[in-house]
């Protein structure tokens, strides 16, 4: 760093706190890191709801998430690809290509998810018989993973649009979309369909589906307004 002109450290000047750079950091930082949080967050609650099932509910629940993970591995990598791409092609004003960018992530990722889908359902009992031999386990966590491998697809909306989000400086919507997802949908659907009304564990599962879902459609009409905005101020 010393051997470029990007900093001299004889100018004090250098080292003086900006509180300009430090509020953009800050605005770009807070709701990402929000979004983090309520995801920490989210995974207790459900873990509360479930367990009110009994041991066996949240045993198949937690092999049942880690099934899921197998598909959405690969989402994380096409969203932080598409974070970096994005950015990029943001900072050149190559706005067809932001839109390009994300148009294709969503193409992989849907793919990546049927496949994920077709993988689940013809070998899920197999895979989830690795951890356990309990029938009973077996039962909840395939029954999870199935309707898991169909969230899937709000899922990886969700991780590129944050990205894309990310990418363009506008991350502002994201923490929302993390406490609706995370927190206030669950806490009030949740408890109507296991305490309020007690119903079976698979409508706990539909209940994960309608709010991922929900705010995963949310989240893609509010890029495509964005992006559309963005490229029209910008013109």
């Amino acid at each position: 760093l010393s051997k470029t002109s990007l900093i001299d450290f004889k100018k004090i000047k250098y080292f003086y706190i900006k509180i300009s750079v430090i509020k953009k950091i800050i605005s770009q930082g807070m709701p990402p890191t929000i979004n983090m949080l309520t995801m920490s967050i989210g995974q207790l609650i459900i873990a509360y709801f479930v367990a009110l099932y009994g041991y066996q509910a949240i045993a198949g629940y937690g092999i049942g998430f880690r099934v899921e993970q197998i598909i959405l591995l690969p989402a994380f990598g096409i969203s932080n690809a598409t974070l970096s791409i994005v950015s990029n092609n943001y900072g050149a004003k190559q706005f067809d290509r932001v839109k390009q960018s994300f148009n294709t992530a969503i193409l992989y990722g849907f793919t990546i998810s049927f496949i994920g889908i077709i993988m689940i359902f013809f070998f899920g009992e197999n895979i989830i018989s690795f951890f356990t031999k309990s029938q009973i386990i077996i039962e909840y966590a395939y029954n999870y993973a199935i309707v898991a491998s169909f969230i899937a697809f709000s899922y990886i909306i969700l991780f590129i649009c944050t990205s894309v989000l990310q990418g363009i400086k506008k991350p502002k919507i994201i923490g929302y979309i993390g406490m609706y997802r995370q927190i206030i949908a669950p806490l009030i659907l949740y408890s109507l369909v296991v305490v309020y009304f007690t119903m079976p564990i698979n409508i706990l599962w539909y209940s994960l589906f309608v709010v991922t879902s929900s705010a995963g459609f949310f989240m893609l009409f509010y890029l495509r307004f964005t992006l559309n905005r963005t490229s029209i101020n910008t013109k």
